[in-house]
């Protein structure tokens, strides 16, 4: 007997103002099985205040467009503007140093899939590890950078557990589509070294999912 695909898990419902409201920039910005890369500016107060709302906002809205879902894989890329003007950007080496711009990471890393859509290896360890690790870690962090090495065993364990239910909920929010979410997975596998694999992510997700589990695309408390 065939197995049968499990059934699309949506994060917000069709019926969400926010799907309408960004149907426009989907149709118009990204393209078929392309991916792009997009500069979305945040204004100084959006970091001051731990608000992260466009980006989320975004993604959650992009699940219901699933053939433009490749578009912004790897393809978001932050960057800061100035709190005089918000026209100009402030240099990257620049909010590198400052300590509130590294937690405004940590805030987005709550929602658990804005990993898999950093453009930049170095955000998205941001993602996943600003709360872990010193901000002083990130100035100097880059693509080759290994942050697992700076953590003690239980805060290894605790990292990898919070990885992980960011690959199930990536796995998911794939699943309604024909956008393969292996090639992403492996690849956040492979930049932390964390201690599980693919097949283990989509055989748990795959399981909850057919058990009526509840996903929850904001990290849970213990993580």
């Amino acid at each position: 007997m065939d197995k049968i695909a499990p059934k699309p898990y949506f994060f917000i419902p069709e019926t969400d103002p926010r799907v309408k409201e960004y149907r426009d920039f989907f149709m118009k910005k990204t393209v078929i099985n392309i991916r792009l890369s997009f500069d979305i500016g945040v204004k100084y107060e959006c970091v001051r205040e731990d608000n992260i709302g466009y980006i989320g906002h975004l993604i959650l809205a992009l699940q219901h467009y699933p053939n433009r879902i490749f578009s912004l894989v790897h393809g978001i890329n932050p960057k800061f503007l100035q709190p005089s003007n918000d026209i100009d950007l402030i240099p990257e080496k620049e909010w590198k140093t400052d300590a509130q711009f590294i937690n405004w990471f940590s805030f987005l890393g709550r929602f658990t899939i804005s990993p898999f859509f950093m453009k930049s290896p170095e955000k998205r360890c941001m993602c996943l590890f600003a709360d872990m690790l010193p901000a002083a870690y990130f100035i100097h962090a880059n693509s080759e950078s290994n942050p697992m090495s700076e953590l003690n065993p239980q805060d290894t364990e605790f990292i990898n557990n919070r990885a992980f239910e960011a690959c199930m909920n990536f796995w998911v929010y794939c699943n309604c589509s024909k956008c393969n979410s292996k090639t992403p997975i492996e690849s956040l596998i492979n930049q932390f070294k964390l201690n599980f694999n693919f097949e283990k992510v989509s055989t748990t997700a795959e399981k909850l999912l057919a058990e009526g589990h509840e996903f929850k695309i904001t990290r849970s408390r213990k993580l």
